[in-house]
């Protein structure tokens, strides 16, 4: 367990869209085919675990069939110990709760939630994600990047509600 924010940010329980209480680390090893000291800092969740695995193993699966980014080749990308990440590619996560929903680059994270202001991090410049650039001038074309991708994901997996506009 990756414990409770015990008072960071001003929050108690798990739940939150903070790295501190949303990321959990993830350890492999698979010896001769994983280096010793990759680490990998791309976003994944663990529906991202089925197909990466899979494929890791060499077993067969049609992946349409299933949710999820394999993140496999990432993980064997022969580079010893630098921190990669698998692609620029946005990718956007839902909390099972419904409370917030997130969209994330390798740098930024973009978060808009029931109960709270929309939030955008730099994970680059601040990794304790304390300050939010949702309004700063220098990250409107990549925040309107991400809001777009946002707003596509909730049209095709049909789960935009009338309280919700563009």
């Amino acid at each position: 367990d990756h414990g409770d924010l015990a008072g960071e940010h001003g929050r108690v329980n798990k739940g939150q869209p903070y790295q501190s209480s949303a990321g959990i680390p993830f350890l492999i090893s698979y010896p001769n085919k994983v280096k010793k000291g990759k680490v990998v800092n791309t976003p994944y969740t663990t529906i991202d675990f089925f197909p990466s695995i899979l494929n890791l193993t060499g077993i067969e699966y049609r992946s349409n069939d299933l949710d999820g980014i394999d993140f496999s080749q990432v993980v064997l990308k022969k580079r010893y110990g630098g921190i990669q990440t698998a692609t620029n590619e946005t990718q956007v996560r839902f909390m099972r709760s419904g409370m917030w929903i997130s969209a994330m680059t390798s740098d930024l994270k973009l978060v808009i939630s029931k109960g709270d202001v929309p939030w955008l991090f730099d994970m680059t410049l601040d990794r304790f994600e304390l300050y939010n650039f949702f309004g700063h001038e220098d990250y409107s074309d990549r925040k309107d990047m991400l809001l777009d991708k946002l707003y596509e994901e909730l049209v095709e997996k049909n789960l935009m509600t009338d309280d919700m506009a563009k």
